[in-house]
């Protein structure tokens, strides 16, 4: 089936990781000491990193001979960038045990044919399986399946002044104080919620007079505390505690939340967990009142599965 025939929505099935599996022997693997454990196909480790707004550098890298390969569509581009769909961010799928490799929200080079694309793996490239469009600009105008922009809810006016000492009032806060403080007052742990990078200094980075303090907590989930930078009141992230710790939640790949200092709105991508209504990007709007979920971009059936 063509391309051209999915974006018209044509039949077919959305592919399965099952589906594309693959042996996973890493155990006889002879790899150098230095290179990062396999993630991806058997022996291959995706590695990931950020390069600027609405795009994302990847490599493939084969663990057992150090061969380093390009991620799709990136022939076009720099090497091993990505280009995203300017409307939204951009997720990347994948399975030790699988050779489906799944973009999401993705574009060709210029932008052209933003959606969902599904690629197989094959020793040393990637053949397209098939991809399913994102919404026209047309039929966003017209409201259906528009993702919310961060221009769409700004804030009033930015936080100038001296951030205060966070108030530490429940248990949970005084656990994480020195991560808390430490974020505060340093800007450790405080990341622009763009490109990945870190801060070089103290300061809101969220809903204009909000700092967002990330930590790390293990394998598919993440932590972070929002704290008033004028006030020091410190608030959960979305889908916090889950069972567990006062500051977490789940994200499978540890996909990091998207967020701006001068707008209120919060993507939080590959949320899925067992409490969790189902798989996929989660976007929502920073209140007086709390968090308030405005929309929610689920997963194909089959692509993630909850971790916890």
């Amino acid at each position: 089936m063509t391309m051209s025939a999915w974006a018209q929505g044509a039949g077919g099935t959305i592919p399965r990781f099952e589906e594309y599996a693959v042996a996973t022997s890493v155990k006889e693997l002879r790899t150098n000491l230095l290179l990062p454990k396999p993630n991806f196909a058997g022996r291959y480790a995706v590695i990931r990193w950020a390069c600027g707004s609405k795009c994302l550098m990847a490599a493939i890298l084969d663990v057992s001979t150090a061969t380093v390969y390009n991620p799709p569509f990136s022939g076009n581009h720099p090497r091993f960038v990505v280009s995203m769909d300017p409307t939204s961010e951009m997720d990347l799928g994948f399975r030790l045990n699988s050779s489906l490799f799944v973009l999401q929200r993705a574009c060709k080079p210029e932008h052209q044919d933003c959606g969902t694309y599904y690629f197989d793996w094959n020793v040393d490239h990637f053949d397209l399986i098939t991809w399913t469009p994102s919404a026209a600009p047309a039929d966003r105008a017209k409201g259906f399946s528009h993702l919310p922009r961060f221009d769409e809810y700004p804030v009033g006016k930015l936080y100038k002044g001296t951030p205060v000492l966070p108030k530490l009032r429940r248990p949970e806060e005084r656990r994480f104080r020195t991560a808390i403080r430490n974020g505060i007052m340093a800007g450790k742990g405080v990341g622009d919620g763009e490109t990945g990078h870190w801060v070089a200094g103290p300061g809101p980075n969220f809903a204009g007079k909000h700092t967002i303090v990330e930590w790390g907590c293990g394998t598919d989930c993440g932590e972070m505390a929002i704290v008033n930078a004028e006030t020091g009141s410190i608030f959960q992230p979305p889908f916090a505690g889950s069972g567990r710790s006062y500051f977490w939640y789940p994200t499978r790949f540890s996909m990091r939340p998207q967020f701006r200092v001068e707008s209120k709105l919060f993507i939080m991508p590959n949320i899925c967990a067992d409490n969790v209504p189902v798989c996929g990007t989660y976007y929502f709007v920073f209140e007086k009142s709390g968090w308030r979920e405005i929309h929610r971009e689920p997963l194909p059936p089959g692509i993630m599965q909850p971790f916890y």
